[in-house]
């Protein structure tokens, strides 16, 4: 099984083999609109919005309060098929002090897409990266994902915008590892406090920050698997350079031959990286229980398949494709 040996590793008080009712969730964020878990942020935009600002209490450095560095930014729109044409996308991540530390920017009536940073010379924003993307009407999601101070990838609807990569040798283990290669900006992740978004469309939607899980509204739990499978990292050895923003493993687990989601499901939980937990859904959204957090614990299986009985639908269970 993919990652068994990982899974068993990092999913501390979790076994490898699940009941049907349990399987793993996922660790993305956010369509529009969506449902989201353990987010320290979940904003629906429905004012109309075009520009929007997010300020973090604590700075992404503060490992000892987020737990990770694994943390994901996340706006999301819509295009009328007139605006999938012309409109423009813009995001970024500043420091406290309004600093630009790395952005990105669509134009959808170019089809192209350009990265910003701080020049560590002029000390001025510039151009890193540029590149061809295509808008279409419907939903959009644009959103940056944090590896390390300096390892941040941008994702717009699925496609990456950076390229180049470099290899890390994972001393003392003998192997090295492809990673994009490092932000070249005058400032780090760690110091980003601020996340701003703008689009020329006629509405933002949602924003989220943080480890959190979420997935698009109204979805069949199938075309939630492959929603994620588009924004994930390597499915496989042959897809090594497929730089995503979560782990396959996170994506959410159906009830065999139906569109429904299996009543538990595992996902990574908020206090570090690697650590999981487990949380009971409804079966025909996935929607986290009652909107509940409480309805998730880290006390292990036994406790979970008690705990999601209240989420358990017989007849979805075994039923047929709806």
């Amino acid at each position: 099984e993919y990652g068994k040996q990982w899974y068993q590793r990092r999913v501390r008080g979790f076994p490898n083999t699940m009941s049907p009712l349990v399987a793993p969730l996922l660790i993305l964020l956010l369509a529009s609109p969506a449902w989201g878990y353990d987010c320290a942020a979940d904003v629906d935009l429905d004012d109309g919005s075009q520009e929007f600002e997010y300020n973090l209490e604590t700075p992404i450095g503060n490992y000892s309060y987020w737990g990770t560095r694994q943390l994901g930014f996340q706006v999301f729109g819509s295009f009328t098929e007139e605006e999938a044409g012309t409109a423009t996308v813009s995001a970024g991540l500043y420091t406290p002090a309004g600093d630009l530390i790395y952005s990105v920017s669509v134009d959808c009536s170019t089809s192209s897409w350009s990265s910003q940073v701080t020049d560590g010379t002029t000390k001025e924003p510039a151009t890193y990266q540029s590149g061809s993307i295509t808008c279409g009407a419907g939903s959009w999601d644009i959103w940056l994902k944090v590896t390390q101070p300096r390892w941040m990838v941008w994702q717009f609807n699925g496609t990456y915008l950076t390229y180049g990569t470099e290899e890390i040798e994972k001393y003392p283990l003998g192997f090295t590892k492809i990673r994009p290669q490092r932000i070249s900006s005058r400032f780090t992740a760690d110091q980003g406090a601020i996340v701003r978004a703008s689009t020329s469309a006629s509405t933002l939607t949602r924003y989220s920050f943080g480890t959190c899980i979420s997935f698009p509204e109204g979805l069949t739990c199938p075309a939630t698997q492959t929603w994620f499978l588009e924004r994930a990292k390597k499915a496989s050895s042959e897809d090594a350079l497929h730089f995503g923003t979560y782990n396959v493993l996170w994506i959410p687990k159906c009830v065999d031959g139906t569109d429904y989601f299996r009543n538990a499901q595992l996902a990574p939980a908020s206090t570090g990286a690697g650590k999981g937990q487990c949380c009971c859904v409804d079966m025909t959204t996935g929607r986290l229980y009652n909107n509940d957090a409480s309805y998730c614990t880290s006390e292990g299986l036994a406790v979970c398949y008690e705990m999601c009985r209240v989420s358990y639908e017989e007849d979805k269970a075994g039923s047929g494709t709806v």
